[in-house]
């Protein structure tokens, strides 16, 4: 039985379903690259890409009976595995995340004695407090603009204005030709 090309991956998702671990592991060495990259690209972590792809591949192993060939190519099928996977690892770590650090601890990771971090605290202070502590969470704790409108209790469009004219302020304050303050 001769069996082509494109319908290999097929085939050994048929014979995986049946238990044959040579066929997974062929199933695996042709697909591993591609997942990667799609988990790779959706989590920006390698540790986390590699554990991800770890876990799908525990699952496709379990559930690899239920593909249907009619419904579209394997390659999508594990893609589709992958993708809800890395899902809930984006989900599992953004529920992990603090959603509202207190503005000392904020203002506690400038280090004091850097002349950098004296000349980026003195230009905090230029701004409002909703700007400074925006723009902190931001780069401290990663917030997205939607994370840091719910911190804040404020519309989407407010807190990108906020931090786009906090950010403006602070290039303007830490521009070498600016001597006052």
């Amino acid at each position: 039985m001769s069996i082509e090309l494109a319908d290999l991956p097929s085939e050994l998702l048929r014979a995986t379903a049946l238990g044959d671990q040579i066929a997974f592991a062929e199933l695996y060495r042709l697909t591993n690259g591609k997942l990667l990259a799609i988990a790779s690209r959706m989590l920006r972590d390698a540790d986390a890409a590699g554990e991800a792809l770890q876990e799908a591949y525990v699952r496709i192993w379990a559930v690899s009976g239920q593909y249907n060939p009619e419904k579209g190519q394997p390659i999508h099928w594990m893609s589709g595995i992958v993708r809800h996977i890395c899902i809930d690892v984006l989900r599992s770590n953004a529920s992990r995340r603090p959603t509202a650090p207190d503005l000392e601890e904020i203002e506690g990771l400038v280090p004091p004695h850097d002349i950098v971090g004296v000349d980026i605290e003195r230009c905090l202070q230029r701004l409002d407090a909703m700007q400074s502590k925006a723009i902190l969470m931001a780069f401290y704790f990663g917030l997205s603009h939607a994370e840091l409108a719910k911190s804040f209790g404020v519309p989407l469009g407010t807190m990108k204005s906020t931090i786009r004219r906090g950010l403006a302020k602070l290039k303007e304050c830490l521009d070498p030709g600016d001597v006052s303050g």
